[in-house]
């Protein structure tokens, strides 16, 4: 009974103790042949695991991976006295290089070859977790769009340029919003399930006539947790050689005074000069007003007259 007793407590105590597998290792942290790293997408460059051993006659075979990058992201190494698992440089390119997924977390196993007083293989398996650490990135430093005049309601302007495209290669977001300042246009956001690559597309709400050059700021926002964002300047300009002119005042009425010197009748206007909003103010002739003026005599008389404060074309 007390060899039976003896054998169970060393059975037990064999069981218990950190020998990986068939290979005969005891290494500090490691209880199996089947190892579970949890990593962040942030921890480049970092030590994962420093194990000691004592065995010197731990060989550490060539590790293999069924990550194409694998074996760039992780370093294991044996250097006598501890067994080191690192994090590389190269892990910094981890989410660019990684498909676009709906899970937060990404699988990726080495299995390395190891043996103390036995052959065996340590697989270890990292689940890499995305920290949506990458704001959002733009094709280009500045857009320019260049349209006709007037811009009809629910046109497409972004025909007229290049294309608006931001990048998030966070591989778990999921989407890009768009906003732009001022907010004269409604924007979406054209992309797929797996591209990373997101593109604005903006429609006038209104009839927008152009008559100069406008600057709008572009802001792409991400959806992660927090939400990183950028922005880029977009400049407006009209093609002329595509508008319709249609030339308008710059306010809806103007107010005069009515005086009349040696019965000639002149006005002068209480609100500066008449404004004539028009994209190609050389086609304007000289403006004149013309309209029913009562003279001293209150005799209607029709008089055409160039005003006092010539009309300014903008």
């Amino acid at each position: 009974m007390k060899a039976l007793l003896l054998l169970f407590c060393y059975l037990l105590f064999i069981s218990n103790s950190p020998v990986l597998g068939q290979s005969g290792c005891t290494i500090e942290g490691i209880s199996s042949s089947f190892l579970i790293l949890s990593v962040s997408d942030t921890q480049i460059n970092t030590n994962l695991l420093t194990g000691k051993y004592e065995n010197e006659n731990l060989v550490l075979g060539t590790c293999t991976s069924d990550n194409s990058y694998g074996l760039s992201y992780f370093s294991v190494t044996a250097n006598g006295t501890h067994f080191l698992i690192d994090s590389t440089e190269e892990f910094g390119d981890f989410d660019k290089n990684t498909d676009k997924t709906t899970s937060s977390i990404i699988i990726v196993n080495l299995e390395c070859p190891l043996s103390c007083t036995r052959d065996s293989t340590q697989t270890i398996q990292f689940q890499v977790r995305d920290t949506n650490n990458h704001e959002p990135e733009f094709s280009k430093s500045s857009y320019e769009l260049k349209v006709p005049s007037p811009i009809m309601p629910m046109t497409d302007i972004t025909v007229y340029g290049d294309s608006i495209v931001a990048t998030d290669i966070d591989f778990s977001n999921q989407d890009v919003t768009f906003t732009i300042e001022p907010d004269d246009f409604s924007i979406t956001t054209q992309s797929t399930s797996t591209s990373k690559n997101y593109t604005a597309v903006f429609s006038t709400r209104n009839v927008i006539q152009l008559t100069d050059t406008q600057e709008y700021t572009i802001t792409a926002t991400d959806s992660g947790a927090p939400a990183l964002s950028a922005s880029v300047k977009l400049t407006i300009s009209v093609d002329e050689s595509l508008s319709l002119d249609s030339p308008s005042f710059e306010q809806p009425f103007y107010s005069f005074n009515y005086s009349v010197t040696n019965e000639i009748p002149s006005l002068t206007a209480n609100d500066g000069s008449i404004t004539l909003v028009t994209i190609k103010p050389d086609s304007v002739s000289t403006p004149t007003l013309t309209g029913i003026l009562q003279s001293t005599r209150d005799t209607l008389k029709q008089s055409s007259m160039p005003l006092r404060e010539p009309l300014a074309l903008q």
